[in-house]
């Protein structure tokens, strides 16, 4: 007499990440009204979860098959969430039309501008008819808000989003879930608590092994706390390229290399650099980091580097107070004697080092 109910409780269900269950409810009904377009959408969502997008996909595209062509918005879901199950490839091209018709489009759409590194059509889209729907929509917004914010240096954005991770995490209903935790541990991040962070991801690691985001934001909360052994091995554990290749990443992996004397591996991220300001980037942490770890070899390279494309006079100063550490360390046979030949040739094109260079 109530059928229709065990659809709305298989959204419960499938809304909370109880998959198995939703797809049981949502059965229940289908196994009277097998052509309802609604109840196969929900069907093939909860297969999306459970197997490979390719049966998802098999599931959804039964409603076009038996679901009664009067409704006019099956052509639109369909191609919606067939474009979702292949993980939004030719996204723009499919959600764009769509985010008019379709909410979950312009919420999809916004996922790709961010995937794309480009917070700023992100929050546009945001800030046209969008509504929060649930607390999925209202992390997006808050990952949108800190981003935009943090390229922009807008302090209000980065406060926004973090009232809203602080209240998706202390929410009794998730607290516990993973997403909650997620939630309060960026929360955390953000006031720079790192130690709670790692706290808090700690509970639910095992989740989230092959999460590249997780092993990112830990990876660097580590780094936040000079843990710098545990911090190099979370980096590497990052497989996404438009993650590794971004120089924020570069940047945090250069520190970790050096804070572990693993300085050949920081000296190649520069020469695999493309980037002209991310090549700088990262001779400035080398021979900062590099100094200051009396890896004066290092340091007098990338200041050298750095002196050939710039004329900050402290740049100068870096690379000859580096070379006077690299003979040092030749004299208490630190570095070996081969090396003072790179001392010379640093010095001999420098007129404010002729003296030095007598002395050596």
């Amino acid at each position: 007499e109530f059928l229709a109910l065990f659809v709305y409780i298989a959204m419960c269900q499938y809304k909370i990440d109880s998959f198995e269950e939703s797809n049981e409810s949502v059965d229940q009904y289908l196994s009277v009204n097998s052509d309802s377009a609604v109840a196969l959408n929900l069907k093939s969502c909860d297969y999306l979860r459970l197997f490979e997008p390719d049966i998802a996909e098999s599931q959804i595209l039964q409603i076009q098959k038996f679901s009664s062509s009067s409704y006019d918005f099956v052509g639109v879901l369909v191609k919606h969430n067939i474009c979702v199950f292949h993980n939004g490839i030719d996204g723009f091209t499919v959600f764009t039309p769509l985010v008019n018709t379709l909410h979950e489009a312009r919420y999809n759409l916004c996922i790709l501008y961010m995937r794309e590194s480009n917070p700023t059509e992100a929050f546009n889209l945001l800030n046209e008819q969008f509504q929060a729907l649930d607390l999925n929509a209202n992390l997006l917004k808050a990952s949108v808000q800190l981003s935009l914010g943090q390229v922009t240096s807008d302090t209000n954005l980065i406060e926004e989003a973090n009232a809203i991770y602080q209240e998706v995490g202390e929410m009794e209903v998730i607290k516990d879930t993973v997403p909650g935790r997620q939630a309060l541990a960026t929360s955390k991040f953000i006031i720079g608590e790192y130690d709670n962070v790692l706290r808090i991801f700690n509970t639910i690691e095992e989740a989230m092994t092959e999460n590249d985001e997780f092993n990112y934001n830990k990876a660097m909360a580590l780094a936040s706390l000079s843990r710098w052994a545990e911090a190099e091995r979370y980096f590497l554990l990052v497989k996404n390229q438009s993650y590794t290749k971004e120089i924020y990443y570069c940047s945090w992996l250069c520190r970790c290399y050096i804070k572990n004397k693993k300085l050949d591996q920081a000296w190649n991220l520069y020469m695999e650099a493309t980037n002209p300001e991310d090549s700088k980037t990262l001779l400035v942490i080398i021979a900062n980091d590099c100094y200051q770890c009396s890896e004066f070899y290092y340091s007098m390279r990338a200041y050298n580097m750095l002196t050939s494309c710039d004329e900050e006079p402290s740049y100068k100063e870096g690379m000859i107070a580096s070379a006077i550490g690299v003979f040092r360390n030749i004299l208490s046979r630190r570095d070996s004697a081969d090396k003072l030949q790179d001392v010379f040739a640093c010095l001999e094109a420098e007129p404010a080092a002729e003296q030095i260079l007598q002395v050596i």
